[in-house]
């Protein structure tokens, strides 16, 4: 308790490490850009964010997710604690979710490689489904963005992205270059794949069935106001990357 006074007296505070993507070099050029392109946009148009379609793609499984970092034991001696895992039994699906204004689309769950044949498939036949209702000056409005996952840089997809959002789509081939290696650029990555996990992950059943039953209950329970408000929080994180001149900053938030 001395120690724990003294630290307070001299106003020290307790500070995690925080992990982020490890750039490479040249990837800060892209992503300092890519945010000055986005700054522009919503100088032009203040609603612009709520004007793009964000996805990505993610994998959960019956494993769920053990970081023995974050566990501690204190006593005078070592407890050997340890923790059972199941690798064996281990099964898992792939998901794909789209963010859009205060919506979620999807999720789609989907097994195996995801290749470019399977991705376009995946957009044809159940991403324009879920905007079928929309107004028609609202779809001529709509961006599409994607990450630079091979799957992504197929010819076919980037021909098929050209027909369907013309000089309206970011992708490591697009229009607008995505800065790889930029998770905290991404609304999925920064907000949504972390919420569902700390949901999902208190109690992981065995059946994979019922896990995908969990992961679509949570999605669909999540409330708009939520949705917005993390795609909104990207206009933030662009004037962060600029002030850090494009290299990680989410230690400084």
């Amino acid at each position: 308790m001395r120690i724990w006074r003294t630290l307070n007296s001299n106003n020290y505070k307790p500070y995690k490490i925080h992990l982020s993507q490890k750039l490479r070099p040249g990837d800060e050029i892209r992503r300092l850009d890519f945010c000055n392109w986005l700054q522009n946009k919503l100088e032009e148009d203040n609603n612009f964010l709520s004007k793009v379609i964000w996805t990505d793609e993610c994998n959960f499984s019956t494993h769920g997710i053990f970081n023995r970092h974050n566990e501690h034991y204190w006593s005078i001696q070592n407890p050997r604690q340890h923790q059972e895992v199941r690798p064996q039994g281990r099964q898992s699906f792939n998901v794909w979710v789209g963010m859009w204004n205060n919506k979620i689309l999807g999720p789609i769950i989907y097994e195996g490689t995801l290749t470019s044949n399977r991705y376009r498939e995946l957009i044809i036949n159940n991403v324009l489904e879920l905007l079928e209702d929309e107004p028609l000056h609202v779809l001529r409005q709509l961006w599409w963005q994607q990450d630079g996952a091979p799957p992504h840089n197929g010819r076919e997809i980037i021909n098929y992205l050209n027909t369907l959002f013309p000089n309206k789509w970011i992708g490591n081939r697009g229009p607008v270059r995505w800065p790889a290696r930029s998770p905290d650029m991404n609304p999925l990555d920064y907000y949504l794949w972390g919420y569902l996990q700390n949901r999902l992950y208190r109690n992981i059943p065995d059946d994979i069935n019922q896990l995908q039953q969990n992961l679509i209950r949570e999605i669909r329970s999540i409330p708009a106001r939520f949705v917005e408000r993390a795609i909104r929080k990207l206009r933030r994180l662009a004037a962060k990357c600029i002030e850090a001149e494009g290299f990680q900053f989410e230690y400084l938030l």
